[in-house]
């Protein structure tokens, strides 16, 4: 769908919200290792196009950078993401849901 509508972005020259979907998305799997260029030329042109686009790299610099790495948190025995261990460590996370 997005090799037929894309532009610079997810649906054509101007940012919307699909590409404010993407970005995220997109995070996750270059996190996780995914060939971006390899397997979807398409959104890897819309994500250089997103991450270009002053407002969207200010949010993703405030959120810890364009790919962050996970650390391993001892206490919870599970791998979180820096930002996320930042704010369990200044006491910013919610409590957790019983369960």
């Amino acid at each position: 769908i997005m090799a037929e509508c894309a532009g610079r972005f997810a649906v054509g020259d101007e940012i919307t919200l699909a590409d404010c979907f993407l970005v995220p998305q997109i995070r996750n799997a270059l996190l996780a290792g995914i060939d971006l260029a390899q397997e979807f030329p398409t959104m890897a042109r819309v994500w250089e196009s997103a991450i270009a686009a002053p407002p969207v790299r200010a949010v993703l610099d405030d959120a810890g950078g364009v790919v962050q790495p996970l650390v391993s948190c001892q206490r919870r025995r599970e791998w979180r993401c820096i930002t996320c261990l930042k704010r369990t460590l200044r006491g910013f996370e919610a409590p957790e849901s019983p369960g």
